[in-house]
């Protein structure tokens, strides 16, 4: 039972590792193109993810992943919109 926590615990860290980066690579458009209510938003969701990634429930990360994920999708949206008029 250990290993599988184990391997769970790894896995929700691996797979929430690149939204961490992407997030934190982005935090300067998300001011430039959200509002101030979503960046907050954003922070927080980066806030909470990073602090979870030090802990062992992989439960926690994930949701806190998909979390963040969700809050940074008209991020998203928006970047590729930038991107396309330049």
């Amino acid at each position: 039972v250990d290993d599988v926590n184990f391997r769970k615990l790894v896995d929700a860290r691996t797979d929430a590792s690149p939204v961490v980066q992407a997030t934190e690579k982005h935090l300067s458009d998300a001011r430039r193109l959200l509002s101030e209510e979503e960046v907050r938003e954003v922070e927080v969701g980066l806030e909470n993810l990073k602090a979870a990634l030090s802990k062992n429930d992989p439960d926690q990360i994930r949701n806190l992943s998909y979390h963040l994920t969700r809050a940074t999708e008209k991020l998203a949206k928006l970047l590729v919109e930038d991107a396309s008029r330049s």
